[in-house]
């Protein structure tokens, strides 16, 4: 039953980066960033008081949570930013490398070693981002792959994110297992939510949230990003964390197709290819951690 929840996961996430794609084009990010937040509450708040905590919150809940925070909130605008301007079927792929860069940021954080099924993780992803834009080596060369993902400001951006996700997701593992994961969703995307408030009211942006064309696409954004954080708290009750999020990044693979049906992008054959390349390098580093 777990591999059905965390494939909801996947499919509603990779709905919301659909709707997000549409709104980070046409709105500003901050107010994209605040509107994901604000309108994933009604889902997020009352599971928290309907699901009773189990482990009273401790000093390192907190300053785990404080720090997924500081770290979440460049990364949602750089997240924002990378659709804006890149494809949904080059930029979602590249999220998925964030667990080549746990392979360092656990051991410093969480003191976990990788092992030898870890490392093979990474060049297998590795492989499969060099998969993801295998058309430019036509035209410049055999390393032209791999440069386009730093030539792309989009794909560079989502570089980016999955660098920082690195960071926050041994915080997040910390607040789960230190208080209940439905406590830590609801106190962290209700701070976030006042932190982009804030942000949008200083940038004179809020008018445009409650306009009709904004709330059509924003506020689908917000309840399938509730959404979707549901089914992983759900999987994660079922299941080895490991396991759900390697269905999760299934979301890329969904993400490639939504960008066909809805945005018309081109060149897929290679991209779903290099995709599912990232996802078993991917799969394979978190098994790695069990």
């Amino acid at each position: 039953m777990w591999f059905f929840w965390s494939l909801g996961n996947a499919f509603t996430d990779s709905l919301k980066d659909v709707f997000g794609a549409k709104g980070s084009r046409k709105f500003d990010e901050y107010l994209v960033c605040f509107a994901q937040r604000f309108f994933a509450l009604p889902v997020l708040l009352p599971l928290a008081f309907i699901f009773e905590l189990k482990v009273e919150p401790d000093v390192l809940f907190w300053k785990a949570t404080a720090m997924s925070i500081i770290i979440n909130i460049p990364a949602s605008i750089l997240y924002y930013r990378a659709l804006k301007e890149s494809s949904l079927s080059l930029a979602l792929p590249v999220v998925t490398l964030s667990p080549v860069f746990l392979l360092v940021t656990s051991p410093l954080i969480n003191r976990e070693v990788p092992s030898m099924l870890g490392v093979l993780g990474v060049m297998i992803s590795v492989l499969g981002t060099y998969l993801l834009s295998l058309s430019e080596r036509r035209e410049g060369g055999f390393f032209a792959p791999l440069t386009v993902l730093w030539e792309n400001r989009g794909m560079r951006l989502m570089l980016i994110v999955a660098f920082l996700w690195s960071f926050g997701a041994p915080f997040d593992r910390i607040a789960v297992t230190h208080a209940d994961p439905f406590f830590y969703n609801a106190v962290k995307e209700t701070t976030l939510a006042a932190v982009f408030f804030f942000v949008v009211i200083v940038r004179g942006g809020l008018r445009n949230l409650f306009h009709a064309k904004a709330a059509k696409i924003l506020a689908p954004m917000g309840l399938l990003s509730g959404i979707s954080i549901t089914f992983q708290m759900i999987a994660f009750s079922l299941t080895l964390v490991p396991y759900a999020i390697s269905v999760k990044r299934a979301s890329a693979l969904f993400g490639i197709l939504w960008g066909k049906l809805y945005f018309g992008e081109t060149n897929l054959k290679e991209r779903f290819v290099g995709a599912i390349v990232i996802l078993a390098g991917a799969v394979m580093i978190l098994l790695s951690t069990l």
